[in-house]
């Protein structure tokens, strides 16, 4: 009886152990989820990805671009930054890459948006309305921000619709023997940009 207990006991030791350890769920606290990098680029410190993971991790992009890098590809777990370096942005058109994190069983994605150049164009620059009055169509090309300065006037007013980015301009008819013009400006301080239009009545 006692070699029977006695090999029990040694099935049971060496079932326990092969048991495995437990593992440990992967979590991920990211400081700054998300990564948006203006027009001129981050090559000179780049954008800092922040987060903290509890197991070892690996970045990677969806493919290999020429304007937009990451580093380090892969980390130990704690406190770990992921560095974004971005070339300067030349078209209008923003561009995006994708980030993908993995810890473990975990994954996590993030886009990478970069601000297009920024642009301000009016079309036409000049109108022209006869003595009669009436309305004309004025297009703005823009991804920023503006702000429309008209000349105090009795004769010229403008509505706009966000949907075509479309202004239509409306002129009183001109019942004075001498025509009429002003200009108004569209600017953007914060990136230096001004464009004019001219509108101008006989």
């Amino acid at each position: 009886m006692k070699k029977i207990v006695l090999f029990l006991s040694i099935v049971a030791a060496a079932i326990a152990c092969e048991q495995v350890e437990p593992v440990t769920p992967p979590e991920f606290d990211f400081a700054n989820p998300d990564v948006l990098i203006p027009y001129q680029g981050s090559e000179d410190e780049g954008l800092k990805l922040e987060f903290t993971t509890n197991v070892d991790w690996t970045a990677e992009l969806d493919q290999t671009y020429d304007w937009v890098t990451i580093t380090p590809k892969s980390g130990v777990a704690g406190d770990a930054v992921i560095t974004v370096v971005a070339t300067p942005n030349k078209e209008t058109a923003e561009r995006t890459a994708v980030i993908t994190v993995k810890a473990g069983v975990s994954v996590l994605t993030f886009d990478v948006v970069q601000e297009g150049f920024p642009t301000l164009k009016i079309n036409p620059t000049e109108v022209v309305f006869a003595s009669a009055g009436g309305s004309q169509d004025v297009t703005i090309d823009a991804n920023v921000e503006y702000v429309v300065t008209m000349p105090e006037n009795d004769w010229l007013t403008y509505k706009y619709n966000s949907e075509t980015a479309v202004y239509t301009l409306t002129a009183a008819a001109n019942e004075a023997y001498t025509g009429r013009s002003l200009t108004i400006t569209l600017s953007n301080d914060v990136d230096g940009i001004e464009e004019t239009l001219v509108v101008s009545q006989d």
